[in-house]
Parts: structure tokens; C-alpha cells; sequence
């Protein structure tokens, strides 16, 4: 264990793990709980021992292990993997016992606008039923803190012995299903929706929107249902919240001569007609709401004091006006232009078109966004591109609906950005005319970070979004167009991750004032893992967002040298994974080979064909790299590229 750990988190470790050698001896009996222990020593003894001296002793408890059997080969992995779990719950109830006694309220002069997009990328690989256990036992851990470990041991043996007995890892690759499930079961969290529904603030400024169930990019298991089902997930948990809600109120309210039960029961059923999404759901989830609305606000007249129930259903349609967390659509620019060379597109039998069509059908044309906020076209060659997304919305619904969102994301279309986006917008008076009439004059451009990492390295890829972000907003504020970018972030540097503060100290103005970011794979968690930690990452970019913006700073281009330095990077870089040998070299020194075996994610980790780096998926890739701790993409060709530099470039 690090020795700058603070004292009360090393404690909490050192018992946590005790307690759980404990329950790993009763589960798996006395000798395994021995090996298990002595395999702990031996890989703690590595920290301080050279390359030369550490491969021998791998390679004999590599030989151990293969003549152990499959039973305790299971139990090692189970225990190795419950062993992380509780060090990451611990470091978790640590952060949110310190985080109690702080001010978390977000400033009030920070980001305008904090929209984020969670998404299932394939880095995050928990079974299902563990997860509300591990939240269970962080809870506890952040109970031992505040009382004493002994007040919370009884019920935490359990959970740590009832997880030894469940798989911790999917034994089958998720379904689209199972992603959203996963995704919702943090956004939608009670405790969470309590936090953000009690401050009008955040009601205000903060949105969630999903990829899970509209992201048909290359997912062969994307499609009408997937959707629907996605939407219909967020749907019943919602109602779950509303139904918690409503009897919370229930109990309060119940003895007032002015409280009408029998209405307030109707709203129950209203509640379970809901759950189905079905033709005309916009329509009588419409209704149901504006009944609830006005007995709430009859109610509340009669109280004449704020009660926190009443207050909560009051704005719970704010957060989410059609009771769903709605999805943002995604296809590739080449099934577009397929899409749109067919004899009839309104016809067509692709994913994508069925999918705009089943959206017409739960929906009309002014309560569209409710359900599906907008439609990322990714691989962006050139502006029709874009102009194939708006042709398939006014053939299939008669007008247009859905932003039509760029996604730049290899170094050409980086580099043309805005050429394309000029191009697009005067090609198009009925786009313009949605922008100004049905968008608030808004104008969203995705970035992508992993896709151009894989191609140019980490350093050129963010110099390439970088440049792309000026010369996007000036040619947008030239137009009175307000820019919002979206970041197709991760949690890693190769996904253009970082700290908050670092990744804004290169962004625009428009940009710090709408923070809009994709949450990805393990980092939902992390973000959302209790109302705590989510405040506190507001806090974060409310700050690091008026620290920018009240320095005022001017929109320069990029520094020469530094272009140059990543030019020279990027070109060596390319060299190396443009050679003939270079795939070889991947599958021999990641776990590339493997990711078939890994229940990691619903959509392949492979593409089909695979015979260049660019056939390899991004997020894959980068994982593959964070997981040898090699991080090939984060600096290779840097110091041969900073060696080419003029010595007074250095300096500078």
C-alpha cells in the first residue's frame, strides 16, 4: 500500500482485506485461503525487485497455477478480483466520508450548461447483480468511518461472502439491454435524482442524455427494439423514482382534509400504464403530467411551505419532460450515403431508418427531442455527410427533427472541419431555418479523441482538436451561431482524458461556458458513485470554468512550435504503426488477441477485415495499451520529435 495514503483510508484497506481473507477461508477452506495469501506476498514482494529478478518468480507461479484445477483457478480469480473491488469501494467511502464535511454546492457563476452522455464502451465489465451489492458495502465502509468498523463487520461479511459466491464478470457478452440497465442503475440512482431535484440550480443547468440503445455505429445488435427498449428501461426507473415520490408525500399528507386519496391513488395506475412504450406515448405521458402537475401545485398552494416530495414531482419533468432519459442517435457517414443512393428511403430496411421510424411512432414532431436529443453522423468526409442525415429525416417524417451533429474525428476531417461545417450550413436554407426556429440557434460539433489518438498520437490529436475548436467558433461567432462542442471523452489521456481543469485550459470559451462530454465505461461509476462524488465533479467544472473564463484569455491559434512538434510527432508515430510488422507486434505484446474472450461489451471489439491499425476499433486500442502500461499512443516518436527541434524552440 502506498505510504502517502492517509491513515484512516489504510486502516480501512487493512480491515476491509481481513475481513475478506476471513470470508475467502470459510468459502473456499483453509489451504486455498494459504495459497491465495502466499500468491498476495509474493506479487507485493515484486514492487522493489528488478525486471531480471521478478521474471523468475512469474514464471513459476505461472507453472503452479497451470497445475491447479479449474475450481481453484476460479476461486484465486474471484478473490484477487474482490480483493480490487473493495480497495476501490474503500478509496470511494473515503472520498465521500472527507466530502461530507465540505461545502459541495457548485457556484452559481460556473458552467451555463453540464450535459453528459453516458455510453457502454467495452471498459467496463461488472455482472449485473453485483452492482447493488457493491454499493451496499460502500455505504457501510462510509458508516465504519463515521462510527466504527465493528458497528458495520456482521452485515459487511455478508455482502463479501455472498459476492465470493457470485460472479463478479458477465459469463456472457452484454446485451444492448444490459448496457442501458447498467448505465441507468447509476444516472437514475434515488439519491442522486434527491440531490439534483432539491437544488434549482442544478435543475436548471444539469442534463443527462444516453448512446445506449441509439449508438448503431457498427453494432449489428442496434436497431428499432433496441431503442425502444432503452427508452422504455430509463422509463421505469423513473416511474420507479415517481412512485417513491408520490408515497413520500402520501405519508405526509395523508391525514389533511384538503388531501384528496382517492386521485392521488389514480396517479399509481397512471404511473403503470405508463411503463409500455407504445404509439402515442408523447401524447399520454402529456396528459398524465399535466393532471399530476396540477394537483401538486394545488397542493402546495394549500401547504403554503416548501415540502421536499411535492417539490421534487413539481420538477422531475424539467430534468426529464417525456419521463425518459433521451438517447442520441449515431451512424456511420458511409451507411448514410448508402442509405440515401437506394430507390426509396423511407423504405429502406436499414437499422437506422427504422429507428426514425419507430421514433415517429411513439412520438409527434414537437416533443421528438424529448426522446432522442440529436443525430451524430461519425466519420465525417465531407458536408454531405451531413446533408444525407437531414435528407433521411425529411423523407421519412416529412420535416426535420433531430440536430444533425458532425463528428470529426480522423486528422483530415479535424483539419477540414471548418470547411465542411461552412459548406453544410450555406447548402442548406432549411437547416438554417431549424437552427434559429427550433434550436436556439445552436450549432453541435462532436470531437473525437480515441479515433484520432489512434491515428496520430495523443500529442497531435489534441493539437488537432485544439485548432479545430478556434476555427470552428470563429467561423460560428462570424455567423452569430452559438458553438456547443461535444467531447468524445474517456477516462484515459489516449481518450482525451485528464483532469477537468487540464482539458479546459485548451478548450474555447463556448466550450467552458456548455460543458458537454461523453462518460464512459468504468468512469461512470466513478462519477456517479454517490450524490457526493457528483457534486463534487460539478464543482470541478463550475470552477476550472470561471477560473478560465474571469482570465479572459484571447482565442489565438495554436503555437507554431508546438504544431511543429506534434507534426514531427505524428509523422513518427504513423511510420510506426504503418509498417507491415506493426499488427504482429500488437498481438504479441497485448491482450488484442483476447478481447473476443472478454464479456467486455455488446458491440464486437473487432472489425471485420482487419489488416491496418485503422481497422482496429479505437476504444479497444487504447485499452489494450492502458492495460500493458505501455500507453504506446500517449508518447511514442515524442523525444525523437522534441530532438528535431531548433535549440532556441525548445526553449521557447
Amino acid at each position: 500500500m502506498r505510504r502517502n495514503l492517509p491513515p484512516e483510508l489504510k486502516l480501512l484497506v487493512r480491515r476491509s482485506l481481513s475481513l475478506l481473507g476471513e470470508q475467502i477461508r470459510l468459502e473456499f477452506g483453509a489451504s486455498a485461503y494459504r495459497n491465495i495469501e502466499s500468491i498476495r506476498r509474493e506479487m507485493a514482494g515484486l514492487r522493489n525487485l528488478s525486471l531480471d529478478k521478478s521474471i523468475p518468480i512469474l514464471s513459476r507461479r505461472r507453472s503452479k497455477l497451470k497445475n491447479t484445477s479449474t475450481l481453484e483457478r476460479h476461486g484465486i480469480a474471484q478473490s484477487f478480483t474482490l480483493m480490487m473491488e473493495l480497495m476501490n469501494a474503500c478509496e470511494n467511502a473515503y472520498r465521500s466520508h472527507r466530502l461530507l464535511d465540505q461545502d459541495l454546492e457548485p457556484a452559481s457563476e460556473g458552467a451555463e450548461e453540464i450535459i453528459f452522455v453516458v455510453t457502454a464502451h467495452p471498459t467496463e465489465s461488472r455482472f449485473t447483480a453485483s452492482i447493488p451489492i457493491l454499493k451496499k458495502i460502500q455505504r457501510l465502509l462510509r458508516d465504519a468511518l463515521e462510527k466504527d468498523f465493528e458497528s458495520v463487520e456482521p452485515e459487511l461479511s455478508v455482502y463479501v461472502r455472498l459476492l465470493l459466491r457470485l460472479p463478479l464478470a458477465p459469463s456472457e457478452a452484454p446485451t444492448p439491454e444490459d448496457e442501458a440497465e447498467h448505465l441507468y442503475r447509476w444516472i437514475l440512482d434515488p439519491d442522486l435524482l434527491d440531490t439534483i431535484l432539491s437544488r434549482s440550480s442544478l435543475r436548471r443547468r444539469v442534463r443527462f442524455r444516453a448512446w445506449a440503445g441509439g449508438d448503431k455505429d457498427g453494432h449489428p445488435g442496434i436497431d428499432e427494439r433496441a431503442m425502444l427498449n432503452s427508452l422504455g428501461l430509463s422509463r421505469r426507473w423513473i416511474l420507479n423514482y415517481l412512485r417513491r415520490t408520490l408515497s413520500e408525500a402520501e405519508v405526509l399528507l395523508r391525514g389533511a382534509d384538503f388531501f384528496d386519496l382517492a386521485l392521488w391513488k389514480s396517479f399509481y395506475k397512471d404511473l403503470l400504464d405508463l411503463e409500455e412504450l407504445r404509439e402515442g406515448d408523447a401524447r399520454r405521458c402529456a396528459l398524465v403530467q399535466a393532471a399530476l402537475a396540477r394537483e401538486v401545485a394545488r397542493l402546495q398552494s394549500q401547504i403554503k411551505f416548501g415540502l421536499a416530495p411535492l417539490e421534487r414531482l413539481a420538477a422531475i419533468s424539467e430534468l426529464f419532460p417525456k419521463w425518459v432519459v433521451p438517447l442520441e442517435l449515431r451512424e456511420a457517414s458511409d451507411v448514410l450515403e448508402s442509405i440515401c443512393a437506394s430507390p426509396s428511403i423511407k423504405n429502406s430496411h436499414e437499422a437506422i431508418v427504422r429507428m426514425l421510424r419507430g421514433l415517429g411512432a411513439i412520438c409527434d414532431a414537437p416533443s421528438t427531442r424529448d426522446y432522442v436529443q440529436a443525430w451524430i453522423v461519425s466519420m465525417v468526409r465531407d458536408e454531405h455527410d451531413l446533408s444525407y442525415a437531414e435528407r433521411i429525416q425529411l423523407e421519412v417524417w416529412g420535416d426535420l427533427r433531430l440536430t444533425v451533429v458532425p463528428l470529426f474525428e480522423t486528422r483530415d476531417a479535424l483539419e477540414q472541419a471548418p470547411q465542411i461545417v461552412a459548406r453544410f450550413l450555406d447548402g442548406s436554407a432549411t437547416y438554417r431555418r431549424a437552427l434559429v426556429s427550433m434550436w436556439r440557434n445552436r450549432y453541435e460539433i462532436m470531437l473525437g479523441y480515441s479515433d484520432s489518438s489512434k491515428e496520430s498520437g495523443v500529442l497531435a490529436s489534441r493539437v488537432l482538436v485544439a485548432q479545430a475548436m478556434r476555427d470552428l467558433e470563429v467561423l460560428l461567432d462570424h455567423r452569430k451561431i452559438t458553438p456547443v462542442f461535444f467531447h468524445g471523452t474517456g477516462g484515459s489521456v489516449a481518450r482525451g482524458g485528464g483532469t477537468i481543469e487540464e482539458q479546459m485550459a485548451v478548450w474555447t470559451p463556448a466550450a467552458r461556458r456548455i460543458y458537454k462530454v461523453t462518460v464512459q465505461g468504468e468512469m461512470v461509476a466513478r462519477t456517479f458513485a454517490t450524490p457526493e462524488h457528483f457534486l463534487r465533479h460539478l464543482q470541478n467544472i463550475d470552477r476550472s470554468s470561471l477560473s478560465l473564463r474571469r482570465k479572459k484569455l484571447p482565442l489565438r491559434p495554436i503555437d507554431a512550435t508546438l504544431k511543429k512538434l506534434a507534426l514531427t510527432n505524428a509523422s513518427l508515430y504513423r511510420e510506426t504503426v504503418d509498417s507491415p510488422q506493426f499488427l504482429a507486434r500488437v498481438e504479441r505484446a497485448t491482450i488484442y488477441p483476447f478481447l473476443h474472450t472478454l464479456k467486455m461489451g455488446s458491440r464486437p471489439s473487432k472489425r471485420k477485415g482487419l489488416a491496418k491499425v485503422t481497422d482496429l476499433r479505437a476504444i479497444p486500442w487504447v485499452l489494450c495499451w492502458t492495460q500493458n502500461r505501455v500507453l504506446f499512443p500517449n508518447w511514442w516518436g515524442l523525444v525523437e520529435a522534441w530532438k528535431s527541434l531548433e535549440a532556441s524552440e525548445q526553449k521557447h
